[in-house]
């Protein structure tokens, strides 16, 4: 929880500032989705740079009409500009072409109506997002793409996109849980309805998608959020666990010894196993790609 909300919006606000400080600029680009992250992050940035410094990109693509109305919501209550866009023409017309394409090599194309290829379009959504808000962000001026991942999301699911959400210069609120988020976004004035709007991607068309379904489908496991003044969700749980004892990232104790060892319920054992096997699969994110050092082809006598 937070302790002092002066204190986190100062620092954060100062560490915005400061990287625009070094990239020589003083703008800011925030793509809004209409949820209370984004909103979070767009207020502090009308605190760090003012609002005429900051422009806000909604880019729909088969999106809702209430996550649009959010994101227009949001920009009324921080008076930063949005730029409203409608990306579904462009959307189709890939994957139209590229079902054409994969038909004349004869290679099977996913079935558009078969949930299990849900993720599959919807990562197209999200990639489509983020060159359209950096186009944005150099035609505005060239300042900073902020990210608006918080800790649950980023710390060890790294659940974003990369090439997506995850394309961004900073991502200040990464050391916020959720349920911290949640908090200072009552503290900041963002409105209510977006603040108790349900976590959602938005990146499947027909609706049905919250960030707590994706993830049950993916893994099986029961991984939520801490909602203000509920029960701390498995989330935020599975991240204080790992920070204790790094049952989710680097330990490889097997479930019956994780029980006899730290008391962990059967039900607390199936969220950290999900969750490291997500840790584990998704670390090309964080990390470099992975290459041959010229040092160790010379060595090998590869090259010169």
């Amino acid at each position: 929880m937070i302790k002092n909300y002066q204190l986190t919006i100062d620092m954060i606000v100062e560490a915005m500032r400061n990287q625009a400080k070094q990239a020589h600029t003083t703008k800011t680009e925030v793509d809004i989705s209409g949820g209370v992250d984004s909103a979070v992050v767009a207020a502090l940035s009308c605190l760090a740079f003012g609002n005429e410094n900051v422009i806000g990109v909604y880019s729909s693509i088969d999106s809702s009409q209430d996550s649009r109305r959010r994101a227009q919501m949001v920009a009324d209550r921080f008076g930063f500009r949005l730029v409203d866009l409608n990306l579904s023409y462009l959307y189709w017309a890939i994957v139209d072409q590229v079902e054409e394409v994969f038909k004349s090599l004869n290679i099977p194309f996913p079935d558009i109506d078969d949930p299990k290829f849900n993720t599959v379009f919807g990562s197209l959504r999200s990639c489509l997002r983020a060159p359209v808000g950096r186009f944005v962000n150099r035609a505005f001026g060239g300042g900073i793409r902020q990210g608006t991942g918080n800790r649950d999301e980023d710390e060890l699911i790294r659940f974003y996109q990369k090439g997506g959400d995850g394309e961004v210069d900073c991502n200040w609120i990464e050391g916020l849980f959720k349920s911290e988020v949640w908090e200072l976004a009552a503290h900041l004035g963002v409105p209510q309805e977006i603040i108790d709007a349900e976590p959602t991607p938005d990146l499947w068309a027909g609706g049905n998608h919250t960030d707590e379904k994706e993830l049950k489908d993916l893994t099986g496991a029961a991984l939520t959020y801490t909602r203000p003044s509920g029960p701390m969700g498995t989330l935020e749980w599975a991240s204080r666990e790992n920070k204790k004892n790094g049952c989710c990232s680097w330990m490889t104790i097997p479930a019956e010894k994780m029980a006899e060892l730290y008391g962990y319920t059967s039900e607390q054992i199936e969220v950290i196993l999900a969750i490291r096997k997500l840790e584990q699969s998704s670390r090309h994110k964080v990390f470099l790609p992975p290459y041959l050092a010229r040092e160790q082809l010379v060595y090998a006598g590869a090259l010169e």
